[in-house]
């Protein structure tokens, strides 16, 4: 089972984003690419200058800047996905769940019954 950060967005309050926290595989593979898909600009800039000055530089520091940036987007990748994504939605709760849609699920659920106990009625 994977950890999941439920996000609702400011604007319209049905709308839920899961975000997996962990490891991100993609962001590994892919690097810059990952990250344009999720138009992390800051990030594919400062990526890119360091490719840039690596470059200019000689082979044995190119490699090791080449791998350190697959890394930071391996372990990092996912948390600057969610400081992005908490700029237009509000951080609400944490869940337990094999995919990002069963964690909405999941998240959904609980929040209709804790509304529910709290419509209830008692004299």
């Amino acid at each position: 089972m994977k950890i999941f950060d439920i996000y609702h967005s400011n604007i319209d309050k049905n709308l839920t984003i899961a975000v997996e926290e962990g490891f991100c595989i993609k962001g590994f593979i892919f690097g810059v690419f990952w990250a344009l898909y999720h138009r992390m600009w800051a990030v594919v800039t400062i990526s890119v200058l360091i490719a840039i000055l690596s470059s200019i530089s000689n082979h044995s520091i190119s490699f090791f800047l080449n791998n350190l940036l697959m890394l930071v987007y391996g372990f990092f990748g996912q948390d600057f996905l969610a400081y992005k994504i908490s700029k237009k939605y509000t951080f609400k709760d944490i869940v337990i769940a094999y995919s990002s849609e069963e964690a909405e699920i999941k998240y959904r659920n609980l929040n209709f019954k804790n509304n529910q106990k709290d419509n209830i009625c008692t004299t």
